[in-house]
């Protein structure tokens, strides 16, 4: 349940399990798993000429990871832990974070590690000024379900508990709540781990957690299906999730933070992605993007497409649109 696609049977040319952030109207796409090995590899694309280009890898700068988590402050790109299983006998679970500067060449890579920066894979992070909030993941002691907020010239200090442990979930903030959506850990109810459908949020400054009931106000209204290794992201007050494994469409799910409702795109959009997980999701200019993943709960299929995502007034004028891909890995 923590990660059947660390380690596929046959390599492909997809790529899997990597970060993507948006930085100056640029897609920055780092690490993954491709062609049957760990990456370090840094991606830029650029939304107005649809093109991408590879960055040098940098000397120092991050291993080769895949579960990493990413955040932006507009400037710079941070990428936080991760899983590099190259070595089967000795895997890596990573505690550092790297900073990732874009400039006019190539850019520059930073250490910036905290204190108490813990050791995870399929973790959440959301920035918000200089902090970033750290949640749940997993590494060799199973998974966690601690929230941790990270100074980058400071430490790293325990906050409030909250949801239960998991990883492979998706987090976004707004309006200084942090919201927590799906992965895969531990039922409360039974004790077992499987893959989650709750939706929490979490109050940075009143540093308080809760539960929002997933089901809506009408009962016989739709509900999103428990999943993991999808993408969440927001745009206008609506967070669109998309994709994961537990969830077979490819339809995308709209959580409207004012209502406190969700809705699903219309099944008659026929020009869509396949459903994937492990893939990436960013927001620039009022669309989606998504790139990658995988294509099936065994792992089986990579993926290495790039599709925009443009909402409309109407949900069924909604439009995907494929893009350029990057050459094959």
């Amino acid at each position: 349940g923590c990660g059947s696609d660390f380690t596929p049977a046959t390599p492909d040319s997809g790529r899997r399990a990597h970060t993507a952030v948006v930085i100056s109207g640029k897609m920055y796409v780092f690490g993954g798993l491709g062609n049957g090995s760990f990456l370090n590899e840094l991606w830029q694309y650029d939304f107005i000429s649809d093109t991408w280009t590879q960055k040098s890898p940098a000397t120092p700068g991050p291993g080769a990871r895949t579960y990493a988590a990413a955040v932006t402050d507009g400037t710079a790109m941070y990428v936080l832990g991760g899983y590099d299983g190259t070595n089967l006998s000795a895997p890596v679970f990573y505690s550092d974070i790297w900073k990732y500067t874009p400039g006019t060449g190539e850019g520059t890579w930073s250490a910036v590690t905290p204190a108490n920066m813990p050791a995870l894979s399929g973790h959440s992070a959301v920035m918000d000024g200089t902090d970033i909030y750290i949640f749940g993941g997993y590494n060799q002691a199973g998974y966690s379900g601690q929230l941790l907020k990270c100074t980058l010239e400071g430490s790293c200090v325990l906050q409030n508990s909250g949801p239960s442990r998991r990883a492979f979930h998706s987090a976004v903030i707004e309006s200084g709540t942090m919201y927590v959506f799906g992965g895969f850990g531990e039922n409360t109810t039974t004790g077992n781990n499987t893959v989650l459908n709750e939706l929490w949020s979490y109050s940075l400054s009143g540093g308080s957690w809760a539960n929002i009931p997933i089901a809506p106000a009408v009962l016989d209204g739709p509900i999103p299906a428990a999943r993991s290794k999808h993408t969440a992201v927001i745009e206008a007050g609506m967070m669109y999730v998309f994709g994961g494994v537990g969830s077979t469409s490819n339809k995308i799910w709209l959580y409207d933070f004012a209502a406190e409702n969700w809705t699903e795109n219309p099944d008659d959009i026929i020009t869509a992605p396949a459903s994937r997980a492990a893939h990436s999701a960013v927001m620039h200019n009022n669309k989606m993007y998504v790139y990658g993943g995988y294509a099936s709960s065994g792992a089986t299929v990579g993926l290495n497409d790039l599709w925009e995502f443009q909402p409309k007034p109407s949900p069924e004028l909604d439009i995907w649109t494929p893009l350029t891909s990057p050459p094959n890995q």
